[in-house]
């Protein structure tokens, strides 16, 4: 699934899942099929560490996709207009300068986390990065 059929998903979501945290971690970078084959089906994050068994589930789990906000992006929450709730992903300076490139379209969906997932990728695309690589 490219990014945009999965933002696409994200923004006509309800409320997340297990499943569409997955692919919410995938585009992050996260891997299944390295290491044992007791391993095999786990996610590791993007940084090769093992996998956890209490992966995250940043689709339905605010923190767990807060945690999961690229090094140096600031992020922002609110009411939003035409939806429930509105995030902001940026580099921190950016909030106040929009002339930096990269773009700070708010991000509306029907819960908190998924609000800030789809602005977390749309931040990625916008920098140029949809590898998911070196995001947590």
């Amino acid at each position: 699934m490219n990014n945009a059929a999965l933002l696409a998903e994200l923004e006509q979501a309800k409320e997340g899942s297990r499943a569409l945290s997955d692919k919410v971690l995938t585009a992050l970078g996260w891997k299944t099929g390295i290491g044992t084959h007791a391993d095999f089906t786990k996610f590791h994050a993007p940084d090769g560490s093992p996998p956890s068994r209490d992966r995250p589930d940043p689709s339905r789990n605010l923190q767990d996709i807060v945690d999961l906000v690229p090094e140096g992006l600031g992020w922002s929450l609110g009411p939003g207009l035409t939806k429930r709730h509105l995030a902001i992903v940026a580099k921190p300076e950016w909030f106040f300068d929009s002339s930096k490139g990269m773009s700070m379209d708010p991000c509306e969906a029907d819960s908190p986390a998924l609000s800030l997932c789809i602005a977390i990728l749309r931040a990625m695309e916008s920098a140029g990065d949809d590898t998911g690589e070196n995001h947590e």
